[in-house]
């Protein structure tokens, strides 16, 4: 069965988690939260991962495998003129708070596994993921627009991205530990802000920007950013105000970090906190009600700030 398949390999860390503080000196868990699967034939547009016959394998796309079928019920199996000799990892392209929490973390298992191995990713591929591939160095990576066939693909196991877990964040900040990062100058303030947007920004987001200007907070619209200098800002970070979003997961990458502030609507989920606690930061959020049109009580915000600083 489909579900079977799936749930076989997807390994999700929910309960029991340790919220201690993630020490950068620590190594990542070891090679066993691997697995090794054969005669592959990977779609690069969806993600979606088949065997030989056809079967929906299992797929590397950000999000559960109900909701990716709702977006795509009828997954059709590319053919494999070949199976490619070797071995090879898979380093997909997705939303950026999914990249960074689930597939990087996955990916970087299979590469302490077999960091030999070569690197399969989509031709059609975001920024932050050509980013990446800068700061892999000597690393052999094959790009691809069309479905490609391998013997051996080594995959590392996926964490679910709602619950961020302890083991993904020790993932990422031991990567970021080990590859060369631009020197630049970097605030110890920052407010992790996006251009406004119906439903993901306040109405009131001027307002919020010169309350948070006149208490030295840089602002900052993340996605501006390559992804070495998201990196290096959030490493340096002593105190973040963020709205929720993608660019909160950065805090992954937090160092120094004293304090998060998050600005959110009252029905978003938790992730973030969970973040926060995992780097040993003080977490407090200000949450409206869930509305189309929404506005931060700026009293209120400058009051939490205050505790917070």
């Amino acid at each position: 069965m489909l579900a079977a398949s799936v749930l076989e390999f997807m390994i999700k860390t929910t309960s029991g988690i340790d919220r201690g503080y993630v020490p950068t000196d620590r190594q990542p868990p070891s090679s066993s939260e691997t697995k090794l699967l054969e005669k592959v034939v990977i779609d690069p547009e969806t993600g979606y991962m088949f065997d030989e016959n056809g079967k929906l394998h299992l797929f590397a796309n950000q999000w559960g495998w109900p909701d990716a079928l709702v977006r795509r019920p009828y997954p059709i199996a590319p053919k494999a003129a070949l199976f490619r000799e070797g071995k090879f990892k898979y380093l997909p392209s997705s939303s950026f708070y999914h990249w960074l929490m689930e597939d990087l973390p996955s990916f970087l298992k299979a590469h302490r596994e077999a960091p030999d191995a070569i690197t399969i990713v989509p031709t059609n591929r975001s920024k932050y993921l050509s980013d990446f591939v800068g700061l892999m160095g000597d690393s052999q990576f094959m790009f691809t627009k069309v479905p490609i066939g391998v013997k051996n693909l080594i995959l590392g196991a996926k964490d679910n991205a709602v619950s961020p877990t302890r083991s993904a964040i020790l993932e990422l900040q031991s990567f970021a530990n080990r590859v060369s990062l631009p020197q630049i100058g970097f605030p110890k303030r920052v407010f992790a802000t996006r251009k406004p947007a119906k439903d993901r920004t306040p109405s009131n987001l001027e307002e919020i920007e010169v309350l948070l200007s006149d208490l030295g907070f840089e602002i900052l619209y993340l996605e501006s950013l390559s992804l070495q200098e998201q990196i290096v800002l959030f490493q340096h970070a002593e105190f973040v105000v963020g709205l929720h979003g993608a660019g909160l997961a950065n805090l992954s990458w937090s160092k120094k970090l004293n304090g998060v502030l998050e600005i959110k609507k009252s029905a978003q989920p938790n992730c973030f906190q969970d973040i926060s606690e995992y780097v040993g930061a003080k977490y407090s959020s200000i949450a409206s009600p869930a509305s189309s049109r929404w506005e931060v009580d700026c009293n209120s915000l400058k009051s939490q700030l205050e505790v917070l600083l």
